[in-house]
C-alpha cells in the first residue's frame, strides 16, 4: 500500500434535488483520488467531503452510497465524524455475504476495481454514487 485515497463528492445536476418539507435530498457521484497512483483504503474508512454539493454548512442527516459497477456484495456506509462537520464524514466499506468474513470492514488494502480503478497521474475513475439528505437552513 502506497498511500490513502481521498473521496470527493460532486452533485449530479441532471437529477433534480428532492425538496420535501424540512429536508432536501441531493444526488451525485463520488470520485476517488489516489495520491500515488494506487487506490488504497484506510482502516475505519476514507474521508468524504460533502461541502461543495449544496448551500449547507452542517453534515447531512443521512447518506446512502452504492456502486455503479457490480461491487461483489460490498456494503458502503457513511459515518459522521465524532465532531460532525460537512467535510469530515467517512465512507466505510464492508464485505459482502460471499466473503470469508461477511459484514466485516475491509482491511487497509488496495480498493477493489468495482469501487475505484487507477488512472493516469494518480486520478481514478470513481464508481460510487450517493444520495444525501440535509435539513433546510443548516
Amino acid at each position: 500500500m502506497a498511500g490513502t485515497s481521498t473521496l470527493t463528492a460532486t452533485r449530479d445536476k441532471n437529477i433534480e434535488a428532492n425538496t420535501n418539507g424540512r429536508h432536501q435530498i441531493l444526488f451525485g457521484k463520488i470520485s476517488v483520488l489516489a495520491d500515488t497512483g494506487t487506490t488504497d483504503y484506510a482502516a475505519n474508512g476514507l474521508v468524504l467531503d460533502l461541502s461543495g454539493i449544496g448551500p449547507f454548512t452542517e453534515p447531512p442527516i443521512e447518506v446512502k452510497i452504492w456502486s455503479d459497477a457490480i461491487a461483489n456484495g460490498y456494503v458502503f456506509r457513511y459515518i459522521p465524524a465524532s465532531t460532525p462537520a460537512i467535510s469530515t464524514g467517512k465512507v466505510s466499506i464492508f464485505q459482502g455475504a460471499a466473503s470469508a468474513a461477511p459484514g466485516a470492514e475491509i482491511g487497509a488494502t488496495t480498493l477493489p476495481a468495482a469501487i475505484g480503478t487507477s488512472g493516469a497521474g494518480g486520478t481514478t475513475v470513481g464508481k460510487l454514487r450517493f444520495r444525501a439528505t440535509f435539513i433546510h437552513g443548516r
